[in-house]
Order: structure tokens, then C-alpha cells, then sequence
């Protein structure tokens, strides 16, 4: 008698009990990035679409052999300016979250979910789809380019610092740092960035999420002809808002009440550093010396964006 052949099953994440614990299991046991180096653990904290919860539209799909639940994908949905000659903005739908458990990869069964979301975002009128991962990730570049079609758009880079309580900077005395009105970091960022590929234009709902911490203005006290003018508050018309020579902005959003990372992984080097810096840090606070978090432990994180 031959081999029965399995039956992969592709539906929508029900977002019940079962479905919900069977996910978590399943992003425990699925690392993210290259399993011949570090890479990490994905804690969702009880909510598996935490990463997709505050798009406009967004789904997750989940695919099922023998009533086992093997694989999972999401994606979401926004509107944000191309550089098109008929149009300067598009629908464009964000690929993320896909994992197969580790014993049932190379079957094909990523490649099924990524189609189905697919199926979705052309239902849905979307005109791009992209999805981010490790330029070195073999498996995720070989499938999403040369056996989807995918065309590598950019290479950015995810900078990482650990944010020590004494690591304190003396401004010079003629920089000022503000906290911008909502209203008024919607206003810049749609006066100076509104062009720029891939923005937002849901930025208002962006900058007035509850995980948003804030937009901050830094500019020189001097940089205008009347230093007291150098002001981006106004309670009048935006066109009156004074807005200095030189200037940068940032927003910051709290992406450590959404979901948490662990180190999976590292050389024990690395390890043994980890808590020896720990161990000095803790003796001889007094030496200021730069040590290293706790990695192998959740850790949540601050995401800084819009940077102009």
C-alpha cells in the first residue's frame, strides 16, 4: 500500500485559544535569521499578530498538515508615496511574520503561504509587495527572488544600541531639544518628507498611536535672526510657525509593549562577556564602563524613526 499524500490546508488565523497557543509554540521553535549564527526568539506576549494589530488592514494566515499547525505568515496593508508618473501614492502590502516549523521546510510550504497573501493583497487593490529579511538568509532570498520574483529594492541597515541610565550627554548650551504638539510633527513631516518613497500618509494615526512616545525637535538657539522666535509651537495658522535654519527631528515609538526578542544563540565568548561586564559593572559603577544587556532574557526595545 502506498503512502498516503499529505494535505496542506491554508485558512485564516481564527484568533481563538487553540490557534493562539499553537502559533506561540510555533515562533518558539522557529528562529529568525541564519541558524549558523546568532539569531532570535520572537516573544508575541499573547497577542501573535501584536506586529500587525495597528495597521490600517492587516491578516494572518496559517497552514495545517494533518491537523498540525506547520507554518505561518502575515501581512498588512497601507497607502504611502511612489515615484510613479501617473501617481504619487500606491497601496502596498508588507510580508512578515513567515514561518515553517523546522521538519516540514523545503515542501513548499512557505512559497503556498506567501501565494495566498497574495491572493489577499490583489484582492484588496494592492499595487507593491515587500518584505524585509537578511541579505545572507539563503532560504528566504532564494525563495522570495528567484522563485517569486521578487526584486531587491534596498539594503538598509537595523542599528542596534543598548541604552545605559548613566550614559548621560551635556548638551551644548546653544542646542535646544523640544517635544513637538502632534499637530505640528504631522505638519513637518508631511512638509519635508511627503516625497520621500514609502511614506505614510496615515502618519497622523502613526504620531497619535498610544505606543507613540513622542517627536522631538533639536535646533540651534541662535540659528535665526531673533533667537526667542526659533519657536515650532504656534496656536495660530501653521504658515506662522518660525522653523529654524538648521534643525533635526525624530519620533519614537515603544515597540517593547508590543512583542519582546531573545538571543537564541552566540558564541560563549560572547556569553562569558556578557556577564563579566555585568559582574564590573555592578562592583565598579563609579569606572562608568559600557556593559552589555542581558540579551538571553525578553528584552523589549525603543524603535526610533523618521529621522530628518
Amino acid at each position: 500500500m502506498g503512502c498516503e499524500e499529505e494535505i496542506l490546508i491554508i485558512r485564516s488565523y481564527d484568533g481563538q485559544y487553540a490557534d493562539r497557543v499553537r502559533v506561540e509554540d510555533l515562533e518558539r521553535r522557529c528562529e529568525v535569521g541564519p541558524s549558523e549564527r546568532v539569531f532570535l526568539f520572537t516573544d508575541t506576549m499573547g497577542d501573535p499578530i501584536c506586529r500587525i494589530r495597528n495597521s490600517p488592514l492587516y491578516k494572518m494566515l496559517v497552514a495545517e498538515v494533518d491537523n498540525q499547525l506547520v507554518g505561518v505568515i502575515q501581512g498588512s496593508i497601507k497607502v504611502v508615496t511612489v515615484h510613479q508618473a501617473q501617481k504619487d501614492r500606491a497601496k502596498v502590502g508588507y510580508v512578515l511574520g513567515l514561518r515553517v516549523v523546522p521538519s516540514f521546510r523545503r515542501r513548499g510550504i512557505g512559497c503556498s503561504l506567501v501565494l495566498r497573501l497574495e491572493e489577499w493583497f490583489v484582492a484588496n487593490d494592492v499595487g507593491y509587495t515587500y518584505m524585509a529579511t537578511e541579505k545572507d538568509n539563503e532560504a528566504s532570498v532564494k525563495l522570495f527572488i528567484y522563485k517569486l520574483g521578487y526584486t531587491n529594492f534596498r539594503v538598509p541597515a537595523i542599528l542596534v544600541n543598548p541604552v545605559k541610565h548613566y550614559r548621560s550627554y551635556h548638551l551644548p548650551s546653544n542646542i535646544q531639544i523640544s517635544r513637538l504638539k502632534v499637530g505640528v510633527a504631522e505638519y513637518l513631516y508631511r512638509k519635508f518628507m511627503a516625497s520621500t518613497e514609502f511614506f505614510p500618509h496615515d502618519i497622523d494615526q502613526v504620531l497619535r498611536h498610544k505606543l507613540s512616545l513622542g517627536t522631538w525637535v533639536a535646533y540651534y538657539r541662535d540659528d535665526t535672526d531673533d533667537a526667542e522666535d526659533a519657536n515650532f509651537e504656534t496656536s495660530g495658522s501653521k504658515s506662522e510657525m518660525t522653523i529654524p535654519k538648521s534643525w533635526a527631528m525624530l519620533s519614537v515609538w515603544n515597540s517593547g509593549e508590543v512583542f519582546k526578542l531573545r538571543l537564541g544563540k552566540a558564541p560563549l565568548s560572547c556569553l562569558i562577556y556578557t556577564e563579566s561586564s555585568k559582574v564590573i559593572d555592578k562592583i565598579f559603577p563609579c569606572l562608568n564602563l559600557p556593559s552589555i544587556p542581558n540579551f538571553y532574557e525578553p528584552f523589549g526595545f525603543y524603535f526610533m524613526y523618521g529621522v530628518h
